[in-house]
């Protein structure tokens, strides 16, 4: 799987795009502090809203049970195919990778538009 990184200015517009397609996604994130072996372990959540906040810096992803918050993120990539967005990868300042799986890919008329004009 390839990460499509996206410069900082374009963070909030696609963040903003994606969370205004979010109908009946899950996410599967790591939580810190569980031991947990494998992805399959980690607990499914129905996801909310994907925000960043230039001003503080700090990208949340909001789902039904918690909130899961990355401050100071250093890189956000997205893990674009054909038929739409599959995940996010975020690096916080410490060099960790917060993987943000998608349970469905989301597609937009947006999203796609504002693909193809990066990209031509």
């Amino acid at each position: 799987m390839s990460f499509k990184e996206l410069k900082r200015e374009e963070w909030k517009g696609w963040m903003d795009g994606l969370t205004r397609e979010l109908t009946t996604c899950e996410v599967s994130i790591p939580v810190e502090g569980l031991p947990l072996e494998s992805p399959s372990e980690r607990p499914v959540t129905r996801l909310i809203a994907l925000v960043y906040d230039p001003p503080g810096n700090i990208m949340t992803v909001s789902t039904e049970d918690f909130d899961h918050f990355i401050d100071e993120p250093s890189s956000l990539g997205l893990d674009l195919r054909p038929d739409g967005v599959h995940g996010l990868r975020v690096v916080d300042p410490e060099g960790r990778d917060h993987h943000i799986p998608l349970s469905k890919s989301l597609t937009a008329p947006s999203l796609d538009a504002h693909f193809r004009l990066r990209n031509h």
